[in-house]
């Protein structure tokens, strides 16, 4: 069985699929050969498709990238991945990362918005410097040269986001919040 790598976002400029196919072409140039088969499943749609699909055909990568549309049950999707990709030019939270890592992901990503602060690089996955394409292939070879760490490094991940990120975690400080205004309102009333 190969390896599936994956991403869920819309197809936009910010997402950094155009940066994805550079590194994969840099590989391809290098001479790089992972020791086993690996795809790129790219779930969501949006108005850069064609230009992404074009891209990649340039590259001589198109074989190696599916784009599979719009992700109706996303925790299935990440489910049948063994890592998570998300090279992106800007995030905030990056909501999909924590998802990736929350079901045993590592995460290749960009170390912008959130994602520099919850991924923790070559421990539970690889962070990069964004828009940086030899990083960005850098990663991706060692992920691929090495898919008897991916495991490890998913259940780090997973380790490490659950307990900040869980729905425990939120409601806890959610109601912390409402403890702290509470006792402002009775203070003020006072």
């Amino acid at each position: 069985e190969g390896l599936r790598l994956g991403s869920l976002g819309r197809l936009h400029t910010q997402k950094g699929y155009d940066i994805l196919i550079d590194a994969l072409e840099i590989l391809k140039k290098r001479g790089f050969t992972a020791p086993v088969p690996f795809e790129i499943l790219i779930a969501g749609d949006g108005l850069d498709r064609d230009k992404i699909l074009l891209r990649a055909q340039f590259a001589g990568v198109a074989h190696q990238i599916h784009l599979v549309g719009y992700a109706d049950n996303s925790q299935e999707f990440l489910a049948s991945l063994h890592v998570y990709l998300q090279p992106s030019r800007a995030e905030g939270f990056a909501i999909a990362v924590h998802e990736a890592m929350q079901v045993g992901l590592p995460v290749i990503a960009s170390a912008v918005g959130q994602i520099q602060y919850t991924v923790q690089d070559r421990r539970s996955g690889w962070l990069v410097p964004p828009c940086n394409i030899a990083a960005l292939a850098d990663a991706l070879a060692d992920a691929l040269s090495h898919p008897e760490k991916l495991a490890e490094m998913g259940q780090v991940a997973k380790a490490s986001v659950y307990p900040r990120y869980s729905a425990e975690a939120f409601r806890h400080h959610g109601e912390s919040i409402l403890e702290r205004l509470n006792a402002i309102r009775l203070d003020q009333l006072k």
